[in-house]
């Protein structure tokens, strides 16, 4: 049974939050842009909570400190903070509402009429970004192969929303412009597709692995504690050993930022320094067979963060298949750091609760 929560304390959470919010938000934005992108972080921080939560107040405090992490100057200011926060942020919010009913049933809870409409409504919007578009169409597909019976439609539903995307006119315009302007990425139409694949995996592993965002760091190390706490001392002392090794070892030696990628890193070609790329792929495995030996231990909890894990990084990679890989610059781990996020909810909650079975037992 869950406990139910004071709804006083959430709005005292809720208006910390808003008061958190407009502090990190770069002050050179005008005010009403400012209040109008508090809400919508509240809002994110509201679905977050109600979807991969057991709704408790605690989880709403340590979801609230969680987004606060989201390095917001960085990354959403990137491409022009209030050209980004609808093409990045409104997306992802977008995509959290049109998978709401999928993760509800998921749950066993009971799924409306109006929820159905609300989310249908939330994919057009959700998929008019190519990142989330593909993320909605994998994610209903595995969840269909779950047998979650209503993903079934909405995989069909949001593969073809995402087709007809394709075809609007603003959206072939930018993708011809992006193509043909040699200042944004010179020669991409001559690079061969395997080799767009490889500089999407590399600029992904260039910045998680130098930058180290907070909540991918806290991602590592909550695995850690988590396969330390349920007895595999192994694969947590391993993992442990990666995610130091990543914070001490001077990535800079690996990295290279060219002239045309606005400050973005990406890895040495592999002719040039194979380590860069073999240490990326070493990492990225490593986090894939984390989230298998966490599969043994929990089952449910393995396969979450397998499919966040598949998700979040695959909706960075695919970002090689576009000239705007560089120009687009951070903002296009957006995705990917909210896949981090709920990662790490889910691995705080199991903590919490290991933890607290533990100490009452010593009781």
């Amino acid at each position: 049974m869950e406990r139910s929560v004071d709804k006083k304390k959430i709005a005292l959470f809720l208006l910390f939050a808003v008061f958190l919010f407009l502090i990190r938000l770069p002050w050179e934005i005008k005010v009403v842009w400012k209040v109008i992108d508090t809400g919508f972080w509240c809002l994110l921080l509201y679905l977050i909570w109600q979807l991969f939560t057991r709704r408790s107040t605690v989880m709403l405090a340590v979801t609230s400190v969680l987004i606060l992490l989201f390095p917001m100057s960085q990354y959403m200011a990137s491409e022009g903070y209030i050209a980004t926060t609808p093409k990045y942020l409104y997306t992802v919010i977008a995509l959290l509402a049109g998978i709401a009913p999928a993760i509800r049933s998921l749950r066993g809870e009971s799924v409306r009429k109006r929820d159905l409409i609300l989310a249908a409504l939330s994919l057009v919007y959700a998929e008019s970004q190519d990142q989330t578009a593909v993320i909605a169409i994998v994610f209903f597909l595995l969840m269909g192969v779950k047998k979650i019976r209503l993903c079934w439609g909405f995989f069909i539903y949001s593969l073809v929303v995402g087709i007809l995307l394709l075809f609007i006119p603003g959206h072939i315009v930018f993708d011809i412009t992006g193509a043909l302007d040699p200042g944004i990425l010179p020669d991409f139409q001559e690079w061969p597709v395997w080799y767009k694949g490889i500089r999407g995996i590399c600029t992904t592993f260039a910045n998680l692995f130098f930058y180290q965002p907070a909540v991918f760091l806290l991602y590592l190390f909550a695995q850690v504690f988590y396969l330390l706490l349920k007895g595999a001392k192994k694969s947590g002392i391993l993992l442990g050993i990666i995610a130091l090794a990543m914070y001490v070892f001077p990535m800079d030696r690996l990295v290279i930022v060219y002239e045309y990628a606005y400050g973005m890193p990406d890895l040495l070609p592999g002719r040039v320094n194979p380590a860069g790329v073999l240490l990326g792929a070493g990492v990225f495995a490593a986090l894939v067979l984390a989230a298998l030996r966490i599969g043994k231990i929990d089952t449910e909890l393995g396969i979450r963060l397998f499919l966040l894990n598949i998700l979040g990084f695959g909706s960075r990679f695919m970002m090689g298949l576009s000239p705007m890989l560089y120009m687009a610059s951070y903002a296009t781990f957006t995705a990917q750091l909210f896949c981090f996020i709920i990662c790490d909810i889910l691995l705080v909650e199991k903590i919490l609760k290991m933890l607290s079975e533990r100490g009452k037992e010593n009781e």
